[in-house]
């Protein structure tokens, strides 16, 4: 990992002086991806998952990484527990698997969640750490259709978070999808500003070891060595089934292929990266637009930091309180007055504050009053889950795909407005980034979250309010719902899914609850 300063000749120089035999103490491990067939023929071209758990039940592997694409075809629990169970999961006790394509051909990749348990980390995110010996790895989900991969995305900021928070000499990251057969460029970047070390993926029916490359691709003498081992079991293209074994030691690795016919491959030994350079603390920097106006004055926030922070604290009055942790957030300022703004960031390496005095002028309404309501009630529906109730859930979603639609419903009661009503606007706070946030429509507010399912939902408006289009983690998005509140009731709203990339909002439970903004006057 890139903690280290020494130049290249030094760092190969103490490499060469450490190999010989393994230490007892470094661990060794097995990894494959593509695996599975849902049958137990086996032919010279296909279905070889029990050949090859045969090389890991006889390795005595420290640890078994499965690359995704455990089970074919759709990845049920049924095929699960009696194909992938009957092989590789005689050592599913050493196993630390990632998700597959295919194991999303089961709706939320369910039969993955449910025959892994605890070993797939956090359900529903697919991603995850643990150290090794002297090595850190890291599970990632390369389904970014699935779980965003994107800059700025949860997975993304975790991972320069977890990054950060385990500054090892080495670093290993293992995910499905090879080379960008999926837009995983994000987190690529993330590993290689920090200096990783190893990239393990599957995907492609294969084996390749590449030169050291950077997150585009490019021969890169301080990046990071990427092995394609899609070689599991179910079928290949080119190359054997088998294996590949790292020797995971302090300060370097070997590797090692093995087919099942017990042949050695390509082998081969490295240091550790020996490029990049040690991690600092970063330097906080911000920019907001607008920067003044009348009250109430809604102020969007964007982080211009340097230096690869992990967390943000913004103090928009600078009184002394945190007023978000969001890296992009959005700010109401309700009072007159002048305002300074501090924002305090940090990562592994230390932290930096900056105050801008009298940064933000807010001048007086004119006689124009807002009110800002938050829900009485919120929850998502989902096609695939016709009878399940998310009325204490911490997230709002909108999804849609040829076979699944996810929508979110918020329930506002307006008061009586102390005059005319100038405008009304819908405002949701975006926890995860897609490239189309959903369709609002109108709904029927004779709803309870406690009791709403797919099955129950309310009728629906015909007519598109807006559309969200793309939507940025961490921001707040709007919608113009004036014509629709008219004055004191109760108003329904549907945020119908788009996009086979699923938007995630706050919701009610959260501090960033979605608000309903009426101006009168």
């Amino acid at each position: 990992m890139a903690l280290r300063t020494g130049i290249a000749v030094l760092a190969t120089f103490a490499y060469l002086a450490a190999t010989g035999s393994a230490a007892a103490t470094d661990p060794v491990i097995g990894a494959a991806g593509d695996i599975a067939c849902a049958s137990f023929t086996a032919t010279s071209s296909s279905c070889q998952q029990q050949a090859t758990s045969n090389l890991l039940v006889a390795g005595g592997y420290s640890k078994v990484l499965s690359l995704g694409d455990q089970q074919y075809e759709n990845g049920t629990l049924s095929d699960f527990n009696k194909y992938y169970e009957a092989s590789w999961g005689r050592v599913k006790a050493i196993t630390a698997p990632i998700p597959g394509n295919h194991e999303y051909q089961t709706s939320g990749a369910s039969g993955y969640y449910d025959y892994f348990g605890a070993l797939a980390g956090p359900r529903g995110k697919g991603y995850y750490s643990f150290d090794l010996g002297t090595w850190h790895l890291i599970g990632l989900n390369s389904n970014c259709s699935k779980v965003s991969c994107s800059a700025g995305s949860l997975q993304e900021q975790w991972l320069r978070s977890d990054l950060a928070a385990h500054p090892r000499e080495c670093t290993l990251a293992f995910f499905h999808h090879a080379n960008l057969t999926a837009p995983t460029t994000a987190l690529r970047q993330a590993f290689f500003d920090a200096g990783g070390d190893v990239i393990l993926t599957g995907h492609n029916h294969v084996y390749r070891r590449h030169v050291l490359r950077d997150a585009n691709l490019n021969a890169n003498p301080a990046g990071y060595r990427e092995f394609i081992v899609g070689t599991g079991g179910k079928s290949v293209s080119g190359t054997p089934f088998g294996i590949l074994q790292l020797t995971l030691r302090s300060g370097s690795y070997d590797w090692k292929f093995i087919s099942i016919a017990g042949a050695t491959g390509d082998t081969g030994s490295a240091p550790c990266s020996p490029g990049g350079s040690p991690p600092t603390a970063p330097t906080a920097a911000f920019s907001a637009t607008p920067r003044s106006g009348t009250a109430p004055l809604n102020v969007s926030f964007t982080d211009q930091s340097t230096g690869a922070p992990s967390s943000w604290a913004w103090d928009f009055q600078n009184d002394g309180i945190v007023d978000s942790n969001a890296q992009n957030p959005s700010f109401q300022y309700t009072a007159p007055g002048s305002y300074s703004v501090k924002l305090t960031v940090a990562n592994g390496a230390g932290s930096s504050s900056r105050t801008e005095a009298g940064y933000i002028t807010v001048s007086p309404g004119g006689g124009s009053t807002s009110v800002t309501y938050t829900p009485t009630d919120d929850a998502y529906v989902r096609s695939n889950f016709p009878d399940e109730n998310t009325g204490t859930a911490p997230t709002l979603r909108a999804y849609k795909s040829s076979t699944a639609q996810t929508d979110s419903f918020l329930r506002f009661a307006v008061g009586a407005p102390a005059g005319s009503i100038s405008s009304a606007k819908l405002r949701l706070f975006v926890r995860d980034a897609s490239p189309n946030g959903g369709v609002l429509f109108s709904a029927d507010p004779n709803w309870s979250e406690s009791v709403l399912t797919w099955n129950s939902r309310p009728p629906i408006g015909t007519t598109t309010i807006a559309s969200a289009g793309s939507v940025v983690a961490g921001t707040w998005i709007e919608f113009d719902v004036t014509a629709l509140v008219s004055g004191q009731g109760a108003y329904s709203f549907v945020l119908r899914g788009a996009s086979g990339d699923v938007a995630y909002y706050d919701s009610e439970e959260t501090a960033n609850k979605p608000q309903l903004v009426v101006t009168t006057g």
